[in-house]
């Protein structure tokens, strides 16, 4: 950081480019032989590198910093999702504390300088904030100025395996000296605090919690279950939504469905169709909104991190006004008024044939479980009564009570949907529970015996969950302006604009944080570049390459309104995504 310390003072003092520090310009010095000129951005604190880039043109005072730390350093024998999360974690703390002390209310962050990083919520997704690679070591050591002294003839450098973490810092305006102290002090000083304090006792638990979250997924895959809630966990939310809500009453499993997963007793809900009943404010949709969060493994904390549902699935809701391409909704519509159901688009769809198609598509996209809240569908796709079919014995929509069962039967896809007006679910139902007094209590044997809830179900056409795969349109997402081409604008409120084409993922309630938005933003972008070919064998083979290159491969610095930091979303929520694309007319 000395190089990088004598590059800042011999800079213009008011500059905002900031180009030497990018180009790191460096003079290496050998035994026998005349020094070489050169570039070299990365900049070492002792053995632990800082590698500076351009984060976009318009913000070149505001860089990109990897700090690449040992893995060494930090004693780790192994990397895994839950150990980069667990060091970003802890970083962060670092972070905040320096953030607290540039913090002046008066003044903007480009005055004070700020350091951002990726701030990851109560689930552990994988994202570019933290990562592991090779990274160059250390071969020289630092004699003056931009000059270093190479030990022998050659560079002769190994790569030794990092946790690397990725920065930004704004750094303040026309104030160098804020700037060195924050790049070549304060930076430095955080990073070695970091490795001095590094919990291993504390690592320890969460790579516990890793291992048992994953043995119970791995269960459950190989089960005739397709979700588990530990007793104990703390389900229901504070008002944030992110915070467990301390005194509120623990999970326990009726007592019918509890079983033990590595060591771990709670309630296994069984692959078939489960409903879950109760009267208002009961906290079945509690227990729904935590099945659904329970496809991503959550930290340590969290009251929900062994609730473990089958990592495809799909909440399914009534969408009205999406648009729909092409989709195949015979299933549940046996005619509709402009073309074929086998093929239905429409610009802006109604509740009924949107909730249609979440389905369909949730199920083409690899779906194994649906879940489903009654409040959040439409009646009419939902049920019809014995009245309703006689006074409208015309009607084209087959009610998906009609089918949920079939669709379990026929395609192996299970649901579990939260009732509290309709007692038609209760006939088709495999397992029935009703929560009282925040309790889930099994009736399903109650139910069965009652001669009301006899199934009385259609069983007559087959079921068609088929459709296209490729997508021409976005295939030729790029197409038309050239200043268009190069658009790409992510909103927190849910909405991506890329190109030409809008998307509103507001109800693709998997998405957990603005992050997953803008890793899906960049890989939607990369994807409409790819030449057309199956559609999810083009997501595929990007997945691999993200899995293999990480997920910054997919980033680019030309989208100036774009946030540096992403996190993964699935597969099929990229889907989800292309099928909802709607073209502008702006």
């Amino acid at each position: 950081m000395k190089r990088l310390k004598y590059i800042l003072l011999h800079m213009d003092q008011t500059t905002s480019t900031y180009r030497d520090m990018y180009e790191g310009p460096i003079v290496f010095t050998f035994p026998d032989r005349v020094s070489e000129e050169g570039d070299d951005n990365v900049f070492y604190h002792g053995s632990v590198g800082f590698a500076f880039s351009v984060t976009n043109r318009k913000e070149l005072d505001k860089p990109t910093v990897v700090i690449q730390i040992p893995c060494s350093l930090l004693k780790l024998n192994r990397i895994s999702t839950a150990v980069l999360d667990f060091c970003l974690r802890e970083f962060t703390v670092y972070i905040d504390e320096m953030n607290a002390e540039l913090e002046n209310g008066k003044h903007l962050d480009r005055e004070n300088g700020r350091y951002y990083c990726y701030k990851p919520g109560s689930e552990i997704v994988a994202n570019n904030g933290v990562y592991a690679a090779y990274c160059r070591e250390c071969d020289y050591e630092h004699i003056g100025g931009v000059a270093v002294r190479i030990n022998s003839n050659e560079r002769d450098t190994a790569f030794i395996q990092c946790i690397c973490f990725r920065l930004q810092v704004q750094l303040p305006y026309k104030k160098m000296k804020k700037a060195i102290r924050m790049l070549c002090e304060d930076l430095p000083y955080a990073v070695n605090l970091f490795i001095a304090n590094f919990n291993q006792e504390k690592l320890t638990k969460a790579l516990e919690l890793e291992n048992k979250q994953n043995a119970i997924r791995n269960w459950l895959s190989d089960s005739e279950y397709c979700a588990f809630i530990a007793n104990g966990s703390i389900l229901p939310r504070t008002k944030r939504g992110d915070q467990p809500k301390l005194d509120a009453a623990l999970f326990v499993s009726p007592k019918e469905d509890e079983i033990e997963i590595c060591g771990v007793k709670g309630m296994g809900i069984r692959k078939g169709v489960s409903v879950i009943t109760g009267g208002g404010y009961s906290g079945k949709t509690t227990i729904l909104n935590a099945l659904q969060s329970g496809i991503y493994n959550h930290v340590l904390g969290d009251g929900r991190e062994l609730c473990i549902t089958d990592e495809s699935a799909v909440e399914i809701v009534a969408e009205d006004g999406r648009p729909i391409y092409e989709c195949n909704i015979s299933t549940f519509f046996r005619w509709v008024s402009d073309g074929e159901p086998e093929r239905f688009s429409a610009e802006r769809a109604s509740g009924s044939t949107s909730q249609a198609a979440n389905i369909i598509e949730a199920i083409d996209g690899g779906a194994r479980l649906l879940l489903i809240d009654e409040d959040r569908s439409a009646t009419n796709f939902m049920i019809r009564d014995e009245l309703m079919r006689e006074l409208v014995s015309d009607d084209p929509i087959v009610p998906f009570v009609d089918r949920v069962h079939r669709l379990y039967t026929e395609k192996g896809v299970s649901s579990i949907l939260v009732i509290g007006g309709c007692s038609d679910f209760l006939k088709v139902a495999d397992y029935v529970y009703i929560m009282k007094d925040y309790t889930l209590i099994n009736i399903t044997m109650q139910v069965l015996k009652d001669e009301r809830f006899q199934c009385g179900a259609c069983n007559d056409d087959a079921l068609q969950c088929e459709q296209k795969k490729s997508l021409s349109f976005f295939n030729s997402v790029d197409s038309g302006h050239a200043d268009r081409n190069e658009k790409l604008v992510i909103s927190k409120m849910g909405y991506i604009l890329i190109g030409d084409m809008q998307i509103d993922l507001r109800c693709v309630h998997s998405i957990c944080s603005y992050d997953q938005l803008i890793g899906m933003g960049m890989i939607l972008k990369k994807l409409s570049s790819t030449k057309e070919k199956d559609l999810l064998q083009q997501i595929d083979e990007l997945y691999r390459e993200v899995s293999r290159d990480g997920l910054d491969c997919v980033y680019s610095s030309r989208y100036d309104g774009v946030g540096r930091f992403a996190a993964l979303p699935r597969k099929m929520d990229i889907y989800a995504a292309i099928r909802r694309m709607r073209e502008t007319n702006d």
